[in-house]
């Protein structure tokens, strides 16, 4: 009975915190939109952004899907699923964890990028003597 109990722990811990994950999220788009000043490898790492980020969404989606059925599920046969661990309800959202992170690994990239280029620029147009 502890893996019922576990599961249903772990899919109403996943659920907030991919509401969570949403919200955080709303920021990425000053990350993703083109700068005139952007290095074509900022501009390979946005599109490389993108794509991840459309990989964490279907993955957030898929995971809300399926929370969704399990929940609307009979209850017996929710508890055989969960004895089981047949919805591995953790495994799944380690995998979102992870997707996040890698999103948020490229826009700490792109932010680096964009400083160092801002600060490279300051160096050139800046007097020699200061």
């Amino acid at each position: 009975m502890s893996n019922v109990v576990q599961q249903q722990n772990d899919l109403l811990d996943g659920l907030d915190m991919v509401s969570m994950m949403m919200l955080r999220s709303n920021s990425v788009g000053q990350e993703l939109a083109w700068k005139p000043d952007d290095s074509p490898e900022i501009q390979e790492t946005q599109n490389e952004l993108r794509e991840r980020i459309i990989q964490l969404y279907t993955l957030i989606i898929k995971f809300q899907i399926q929370a969704a059925c399990s929940l609307c599920r009979a209850d017996i046969n929710q508890v055989l699923r969960d004895t089981v661990k047949l919805d591995d309800w953790k495994g799944i959202i380690d995998d979102i964890i992870q997707s996040e992170k890698n999103c948020w690994d490229l826009i700490n990239k792109i932010n680096a990028d964009r400083s160092k280029y801002r600060s490279d620029r300051q160096v050139r147009i800046s007097p020699s003597g200061c």
